[in-house]
């Protein structure tokens, strides 16, 4: 809640904090604010001031609102959020008359209420606010005809008329050429260098900006900045003879201007909105082949899968069903006892990441023997826990196995192999046995009508899918390669009967 007192203390935050007033964001080395969001840290190099404070505010809201802003109805709680968070700024700038404060304390509480209701993670086209009405009656009052918890809600003339004042009126039309935002904006970075930035960053940030000043026309209004104007831009970088790491320095120094200049009150510019359009990408000088050339060197060989079977169990139990299975660490992890069949040698299993969709198939896999003799040797004995594996202090091994490979691999001779190129090698070969079985083994989610909707083999064998397996373990030293088998006619049936032959 805002002070009662209308005092402008030199450190706004410890002046709020030794009040009891709730603030949305902390301090970073008492000087700047910051918040964190689902463990990244955001910092707003605004002044440690009441006014720092607003301006910080209003960055994280914008902010806010472009990190969760996708999900389906976000706009309805993010511009709730926005209108009452008005309110209390109001009281903040102008000081809380007594008669007011209950009000205040109400409007507070909305504002948290919407936030916790933000944060679930299915959203609601309008907002369940009927309780928090209930039980604030100055709060409904006061704003019962704003349309609350709807993308229609507005403050009543009132209030409208009261946040207008904390606005002063521009006297001077500032200039809305790009050449002034331009400059305005190279001059802001200076004044932040030792508070904010480092003078390495300014200057960085001066360089990358340069190529933008040459490519605009200084003279024209910053408006024309549109949609359009980005999306011609990104093809003049594009075009350039750069690699594509400094392209896209160029293209982030520009888009940090735009986000700069269109929140400014004195700039007419508005942000368009494809800024943040992934189809800004940009190509390698060289061509991007050369990528999936690079990572197919990081396949592994049959020496490297010998090596890493001298892992000690059952760490070489866990790279078998990697190549086994095209299983992940999470799927091995989770990998339950139920789910393996030793009698038969198979195991029977969906992948744990896509175990709620519909469209995921539940997968039957043919054991080598190398693969059921590891399991047999390693896997957990306690009748009372369900899955296959058990870290050393009794919970699932998921972060085990990642910890064991960073700090063992180099003593193996496998210091340039990544775990998860051990499915991708798998499936490469499974693929040039037969172009439709990796999705298969992979386990990964069904594509086609017919497979989604009408055919339901999941969890039976499949021969196709054996056989290659089969050629897989094979080709590593593990498995027998596949007898050949030949399709007979049925015209060559009855010309093998006619010569005596038993079929």
């Amino acid at each position: 809640m805002p002070p009662l007192l209308d005092k402008k203390p030199v450190n706004y935050y410890e002046y709020a904090k030794s009040k009891g007033i709730k603030l949305e964001l902390g301090v970073h080395d008492n000087r700047m604010w910051r918040k964190k969001l689902k463990g990244k840290m955001y910092y707003f190099g605004q002044p440690l001031t009441r006014e720092g404070y607003a301006a910080a505010l209003e960055e994280w809201v914008l902010l806010r609102s472009k990190i969760a802003g996708t999900r389906q109805w976000a706009d309805v709680y993010q511009h709730n959020i926005r209108v009452f968070e008005q309110v209390l700024a109001y009281w903040d700038a102008f000081g809380l008359p007594a008669a007011e404060a209950n009000l205040c304390k109400q409007v507070q509480k909305y504002v948290d209420f919407v936030k916790e209701q933000f944060n679930e993670p299915q959203l609601k086209r309008d907002i369940p606010i009927g309780g928090i009405l209930f039980s604030n009656r100055e709060f409904s009052k006061e704003f019962n005809q704003c349309f609350l918890g709807t993308i229609h809600c507005k403050l009543p003339d009132k209030w409208l008329d009261r946040i207008s004042r904390m606005t002063p009126a521009i006297q001077e039309k500032t200039p809305q050429t790009i050449g002034f935002w331009i400059e305005a904006y190279l001059q802001r970075t200076s004044e932040r260098v030792g508070r904010t930035i480092t003078q390495k960053t300014a200057k960085n940030r001066r360089h990358k900006l340069s190529h933008f000043k040459k490519y605009a026309d200084q003279q024209a209004h910053i408006s024309t900045i549109n949609d359009g104007y980005l999306t011609r831009y990104h093809a003049a970088i594009d075009d350039l003879l750069l690699e594509r790491a400094s392209k896209e320095g160029y293209f982030n120094t520009f888009k940090m201007f735009i986000r700069w200049a269109s929140q400014d009150s004195a700039c007419d510019l508005t942000m368009p909105i494809n800024l943040d359009s992934k189809e800004f990408a940009f190509r390698e000088l060289k061509g991007t082949g050369r990528k999936r050339e690079q990572k197919k060197k990081l396949l592994w060989s049959k020496e490297d899968i010998a090596k890493a079977l001298l892992l000690p169990s059952p760490f070489n139990c866990y790279l078998l069903l990697m190549l086994n299975c095209g299983f992940r660490h999470v799927d091995i992890s989770h990998l339950r006892k139920t789910d393996l069949d030793f009698d038969a040698g198979r195991l029977n299993i969906q992948r744990q990441k896509l175990n709620q969709l519909d469209k995921a198939p539940v997968i039957n896999y043919k054991l080598w023997k190398s693969t059921i003799d590891a399991l047999t040797e390693c896997i957990d004995d306690d009748e009372q826990y369900e899955y296959a594996f058990k870290n050393n202090v009794g919970g699932q091994v998921e972060n085990s196995i990642i910890n064991f490979w960073k700090r063992y691999r180099d003593k193996y001779g496998l210091a340039e192999k990544r775990l998860d190129f051990i499915r991708k090698t798998g499936s490469t070969i499974i693929k040039k046995f037969d172009l439709g079985l990796a999705t298969f083994y992979l386990g990964e989610v069904l594509s086609t009508t017919e497979s989604i909707h009408y055919s339901f083999i999941d969890g039976e064998p499949l021969a196709q899918l054996d056989k290659a397996t089969d050629h897989l373990g094979a080709e590593f030293g593990l498995a027998e390669q596949p007898k050949k088998t030949i399709e007979l006619t049925e015209d060559v049936v009855q010309g093998l009967k006619k010569l005596g032959i038993p079929v």
